[in-house]
């Protein structure tokens, strides 16, 4: 569950808690599904960040979020659970927002149109296990009106290309494959591309020019 930004002095904080699940035999993420399962899961977690920029007019708006705070995520090993913390984690997202022009028609329409809308979430960072790019959705439960948001990571070498993409970069990516899907079930898994997957991305070197006598 990811609370909506509330207001705190001058920043909004942003809190994200629930549960995640491994996938061990997932190297190409074109075949990752979207898992089940979660609320049987053991692994827990509890993060929060900040919003330190906000993009966007009356009809679209996408946020960054530092999501460095918080207790944590659950680690099972030597029969117990520790909790670890990633050092970065740069999230980008467009939000929820419904266009100005549906709000000012017909405000139920507003809301219908929030419920069901889902929204390409792509996230880079690191912690002690390394480099790693994520990519999911956000969506609303209609149910509770939670906000939803899930995310498929993959941790990199440190040599991969990818573990010098900003988050920017990343979205931009992800994006252009699923931003226009119309299949929910497609574009809710925006971890599947290739950008994704666990082959590693090597870094090509920059070509060497000759210098003219």
């Amino acid at each position: 569950d990811l609370d909506e930004a509330k207001k705190d002095g001058k920043q909004n904080t942003v809190e994200w808690k629930g549960n995640w699940i491994g996938c061990e035999e997932c190297p190409d993420a074109n075949k990752a599904d979207i898992p089940t399962g979660f609320e049987q899961s053991d692994m827990a977690f509890e993060v929060s960040g900040t919003i330190f920029e906000t993009v966007g007019g009356d009809d679209t708006e996408t946020v960054r979020i530092s999501m460095t705070g918080g207790s944590g995520l659950d680690l099972e090993g030597d029969a117990k659970i520790d909790r670890y913390g990633d050092d970065r984690h740069d999230i980008m997202l467009e939000t929820l927002r419904i266009p100005k022009s549906v709000v000012d028609a017909v405000e139920d329409d507003a809301v219908s149109q929030r419920q069901n809308k889902t929204v390409v979430v792509a996230a880079v960072g690191h912690n002690k296990f390394g480099p790693f790019v994520s990519a999911g959705f956000l969506s609303v439960d209609k149910t509770s009106g939670a906000l939803l948001l899930t995310l498929g990571r993959r941790y990199l070498e440190d040599h991969d290309e990818r573990a010098t993409w900003t988050v920017e970069q990343l979205y931009t990516k992800i994006s252009a494959t699923h931003y226009q899907e119309q299949n929910s079930e497609k574009k809710k898994a925006a971890w599947k591309t290739n950008d994704l997957h666990a082959e590693t991305i090597t870094v090509k070197p920059k070509g060497k020019r000759k210098r003219k006598k």
